[in-house]
């Protein structure tokens, strides 16, 4: 019987850190180490007049369906240079392996 109230009293103070946790991760976009952070990552790549239009074209119904759609686009992006690059990563190995000189032991990309 105790190992059961041991095991409960275990899943429950997991659970709770877990959660505890979550909540943690869920609040730090909204701290103000967070907005710094991107402040400056922003300031690196973009004027105030870069960031005025952008705020600009975000309040057009353009700007809005991008803003909607971004993530996606960025995922599918992704997985469409992962598919490339996959498919074409023999092709590439071969031919940077036929460019070692004198190997005999070139290795075989099937």
């Amino acid at each position: 019987m105790r190992i059961g109230f041991t095991h409960t009293s275990s899943y429950m103070g997991q659970r709770h850190v877990r959660h505890s946790a979550g909540e943690e991760m869920a609040a730090l976009p909204l701290s103000q180490e967070f907005t710094d952070g991107l402040v400056a990552v922003y300031a690196r790549y973009f004027s105030d007049d870069d960031l005025k239009a952008l705020a600009q074209f975000y309040e057009t119904p353009a700007g809005q369906h991008f803003n909607e759609r971004a993530a996606e686009v960025a995922a599918d992006s992704m997985r469409f240079g992962q598919q490339i690059a996959s498919q074409n990563m023999n092709r590439i190995l071969r031919k940077s392996a036929a460019t070692i000189p004198n190997s005999r032991d070139k290795p075989n990309f099937a």
